[in-house]
């Protein structure tokens, strides 16, 4: 624990002591306050020199469309909550490379208004294939 924290939790104790005796809280609720403040304090995140120690996290690049799966997932709902024209064009633009892939791009495109359960099918069939390529 940090110097920064020790004092600020001091002062928490100290302000809900104050509070006590002004009468403004009673006892218990005093007790409480400063329990629940210092437990904020105990658990936020450190400083950015702690951060800074520690290593950086592992990057891995898949090979095939899992990049552009993760990047498509931002934008698959309209604000209504339907799945959005954008997300559609990016799902049949990413059905290419082999014949059942080709099959479903034609299925996208007979498809209007597709729920999301079957753009997510659409999806993971996206994926296997990529993956097997």
């Amino acid at each position: 624990m940090t110097g920064g924290r020790v004092v600020a939790i001091a002062v928490i104790w100290a302000m809900a002591a104050g509070l006590m005796i002004s009468n403004i809280l009673d006892a218990p609720h005093a007790a409480l306050l400063a329990a629940c403040a210092t437990a904020a304090v105990l658990v936020r995140p450190g400083q950015e020199s702690d951060v800074a120690n520690l290593p950086p996290p592992p990057y891995y690049r898949h090979p095939g469309a899992h990049g552009d799966l993760a990047d498509l997932s931002w934008c698959v709902f309209d604000i209504d909550g339907a799945v959005s024209d954008r997300a559609l064009v990016r799902v049949r633009a990413l059905a290419v490379g082999t014949p059942r892939l080709a099959a479903l791009r034609r299925v996208i495109d007979s498809c209007h208004h597709p729920s999301a359960h079957q753009v997510i099918g659409w999806l993971e069939i996206i994926k296997q294939e990529q993956g097997a390529m």
